[in-house]
């Protein structure tokens, strides 16, 4: 069973492998008039700490609400600290963003799985790769003020702990057409939220895999951990750790359960 470590250490290994090179910079200016954004971006060389610039001027606690240009999907980035919190709107999830400096002074902002998915410019402008991998413009799109992605509370629940279970089990088994068993989320008795936070990404992770693998799962097990981290196997066995201490950083995204299946199921 091959395991995926924690946010912070997966995306660590992956800024040492690949040093960030192959990500390309927007070729068209902001509508904001900003400059434009031609070459590609720097290497970052250290990892965020804080620093006068604030990342465009955005405080901890600071939310805006933008627009990708190439989609016109609208998110929302809030900051808390060092890590930024990515929803788009529409989507219950929350992505953990981990950023990094580049040499030019742009912060680049990665999912735990390693992917580019924000670039802040160093004079504020916010640059999208969700649907171009070269990167596209985000503008700003309307006010965030009432976003609260709290880094410490998890998403209201819509149901009991033991519903939500359930029914992650009869969705992923009518998805795979085959018997799915779900089990675990008794663990979290007093930190409920996250696990029903965990059991909503996971769904999301298992529909969502290369070429249908995720029909290849035939168990879920949620456990303690402390660190996030995945790990699948051909039996189809899907194992979810979750350290709800960390809050979205403690539970690995949709798209690394993802491609832990798709790995792990060949």
């Amino acid at each position: 069973m091959k395991e995926i470590l924690s946010p912070r250490m997966a995306f660590a290994a992956v800024a040492a492998i690949t040093g960030f090179a192959g990500s390309a910079a927007a070729q068209q200016a902001p509508a904001n008039g900003a400059r434009s954004f031609g070459g590609a971006p720097s290497a970052p060389t250290s990892t965020f700490g804080g620093h006068a610039s604030d990342v465009g001027m955005m405080r901890s606690g600071a939310a805006r609400h933008y627009q990708d240009s190439a989609s016109r999907r609208t998110f929302v980035v809030e900051r808390h600290g060092d890590t930024f919190l990515l929803k788009f709107d529409n989507d219950p999830e929350v992505l953990a963003l981990h950023p990094t400096i580049g040499q030019g002074g742009d912060t680049f902002l990665r999912s735990d799985d390693g992917r580019l998915m924000l670039r802040v410019t160093e004079v504020g402008s916010m640059i999208a790769y969700f649907a171009n991998q070269n990167g596209v413009p985000a503008d700003m799109y309307a006010s965030a003020a009432a976003s609260n992605l709290s880094l410490s509370s998890p998403p209201a629940m819509t149901a009991s702990l033991t519903a939500l279970q359930k029914d992650a089990a009869q969705r992923l088994t009518k998805f795979a057409g085959h018997e799915v068993t779900v089990f675990g989320a008794s663990e979290f008795g007093d930190n409920e939220g996250w696990a029903a936070d965990a059991l909503k990404v996971i769904i999301k992770g298992v529909e969502s895999a290369d070429n249908g693998s995720g029909k290849l799962v035939r168990s879920v097990s949620l456990h303690r951990s402390s660190i996030a981290s995945v790990a699948f196997n051909r039996d189809g066995e899907l194992a979810i750790g979750v350290n709800p201490r960390d809050g979205y950083m403690g539970r690995q995204s949709s798209t690394a359960i993802a491609a832990a299946i798709a790995k792990g199921g060949n």
